[in-house]
């Protein structure tokens, strides 16, 4: 089998809305932590997001203050219901557009707070999905960065598994909860352990073949990385049989013979 790397693990950073790359702030083999900023986008449309939002502020500051009055007015017996219940619309509504527009702001990476302030800025945060490590850096410096194709890509190697291949007469004796022994191809000294956890219900393209998907113990220290070959037992249980020790078989003439004692010993011969 190899060791693999599940989607779980994968990160691409992309930008939600398209513009000039004006900075990268990480290279190539890097290690990122989840929500780093890794790269900042420069696109004039965002400032137009921002004053959308700053005008549903000041609408809905309106709005509720309006609100206010003829509530305080209902309460003395001068107010008209009718006129209560469309200041409730009116805030409701203007409440929900600057709901909506925080949100776009947010996911950018923008701060509603600043923006409600009146300070706007044309550049947004592009941050890691992931924590791991950078790789396939495809962006440069003023390049322009569209929503389908990712600036960088993220992997974290820390949580690679592997996927053995096991053939179809096999499959009934492997259960969840199975013990694995691992050994890389190409780095015989390294030994892994892990655990079945599940496996595919379908056969391998190609093959009678069937992938059994195992989860690594965390006490390895070696460097990992997806792709990588290995080789592998899987403990499926346990049965009695007989047994000598290594050191009671003789070998004489190319045979190997064990020597049975035949009747009870005697005490004090051995």
């Amino acid at each position: 089998g190899q060791l693999v790397l599940r989607a779980q693990s994968l990160g691409e950073v992309s930008s939600l809305m398209g513009g000039i790359v004006k900075s990268i702030n990480v290279k190539e083999g890097q290690q990122v932590s989840r929500g780093q900023v890794v790269a900042m986008v420069e696109n004039t449309d965002v400032v137009s997001l921002q004053r959308e939002y700053y005008t549903a502020v000041k609408e809905c500051e309106l709005a509720k203050a309006e609100m206010n009055r003829q509530k305080a007015l209902a309460q003395s017996g001068a107010g008209v219901k009718k006129n209560l219940q469309q200041a409730e619309k009116d805030y409701q509504v203007a409440h929900a557009s600057l709901i909506g527009i925080a949100r776009q702001l947010a996911q950018m990476g923008i701060s509603v707070a600043a923006v409600a302030k009146g300070k706007f800025t044309s550049t947004f945060p592009l941050r890691a999905p992931i924590s791991g490590t950078v790789s396939q850096v495809t962006a440069s410096l003023g390049s322009f960065s569209d929503m389908q194709t990712p600036l960088m890509k993220i992997r974290n190697n820390q949580a690679v598994e592997c996927d053995l291949n096991v053939f179809e007469k096999d499959l009934q004796k492997v259960k969840a909860g199975n013990r694995v022994w691992l050994s890389l191809i190409n780095q015989p000294g390294v030994k892994l352990m892990g655990t079945v956890y599940g496996m595919n219900q379908y056969f391998n393209d190609g093959s009678k073949s069937v992938a059994v998907h195992v989860k690594l113990s965390p006490t390895h220290d070696a460097k990992l990385f997806d792709g990588m070959y290995v080789g592998g037992k899987i403990e499926t249980g346990s049965q009695d049989c007989q047994a000598v020790p290594s050191k009671a078989i003789v070998s004489v003439d190319g045979k190997q013979y064990v020597f049975a004692l035949n009747g009870a010993p005697r005490k004090g011969v051995y």
